[in-house]
């Protein structure tokens, strides 16, 4: 099963990140397959064919977002592998996303219950942070 393979007998560093977060994805990912993934050494390995392509870049920024969620004195990813990691949006998500933004800020304060393009920390943004208490009242959020 593939929940026995270790990380040495696969041929190939991004053979094992491909297996860890496909594991993950399916929520049938041990510890240690998600931290391996994360060590310095693996890092290396990636590295040793070239730059870490954006899509390994962003299976690497999920796991360790897993990591640091389920595992939080676990190691982490460096900082550095998210680095250019483009978080852009298309033109028609920009104006589909103002549209909506527009209509939001008639209704509450935009500068202090709305945050705009988030950056999730895991290779993509999400449009926009709102919060509302038990009753359903906008919760002004923290700068």
């Amino acid at each position: 099963s593939a929940l026995s393979l270790k990380e040495e007998e696969m041929a190939k560093a991004s053979v094992w990140l491909d297996l860890t977060f496909s594991l993950l994805t399916l929520n049938k990912a041990d510890k240690q397959h998600l931290v391996s993934t994360l060590r310095p050494e693996f890092i290396d390995k990636l590295l040793s064919t070239g730059e870490i392509p954006i899509p390994a870049r962003r299976k690497l920024m999920v796991i360790d977002a897993y990591v640091g969620l389920t595992y939080p004195d676990s190691p982490r990813l460096p900082e550095d592998i998210s680095v250019g990691v483009p978080l852009v949006y298309t033109k028609e998500k920009t104006s589909y996303v103002q549209s909506i933004m527009d209509t939001f800020k008639s209704l509450v304060s935009a500068e202090t219950f709305l945050r705009k393009e988030c950056n999730s920390g895991m290779g993509f943004l999400y449009d926009a942070e709102f919060a509302v208490d038990a009753k359903c009242h906008p919760v002004p959020l923290q700068k």
